[in-house]
């Protein structure tokens, strides 16, 4: 399997960008029958995501967010989609898409931030497994 980073408009004009894994291209149809419109589609290097690093703001305003969403009764998933369309921080949402995506594959959250330790310190995953 393959990873590709994405940038697509939606139907109100917001560009956002994501990571998908795929046996090939087929990510452009994927998307263009969600109504969304492609912009790129490019192979991408997952090491450099799993490295990158966020601001202390980006990490909190997540974690803010997501936990009002869930005390709110909106499942992880659909929280995850919503904050990955909201988040300004083009890396947080590149790493949303990707822990959506592992989401969508039936793994914890706290199993999804395993791949960011840069991003999420291991006493922030910690404490979420904990809550899980």
């Amino acid at each position: 399997m393959a990873y590709y980073q994405y940038k697509m408009k939606d139907n109100q004009g917001r560009v956002l960008a994501g990571v998908a894994e795929s046996e090939s291209e087929p990510i452009r149809s994927h998307f263009s029958n969600l109504n969304f419109f492609v912009l790129s589609c490019q192979n991408c290097d997952l090491k450099k995501l799993f490295n990158s690093r966020v601001s202390a703001q980006a990490l909190i305003m997540f974690t803010h967010r997501l936990a009002s969403l869930v005390e709110c009764g909106v499942p992880i998933l659909t929280g995850m989609n919503i904050l990955w369309r909201q988040t300004e921080d083009k890396v947080m949402q590149l790493v949303i898409s990707f822990m959506k995506g592992r989401l969508e594959g039936g793994n914890q959250i706290s199993s999804a931030m395993e791949y960011f330790p840069k991003i999420f310190p291991s006493i922030y995953r910690t404490l979420v497994r904990v809550g899980e």
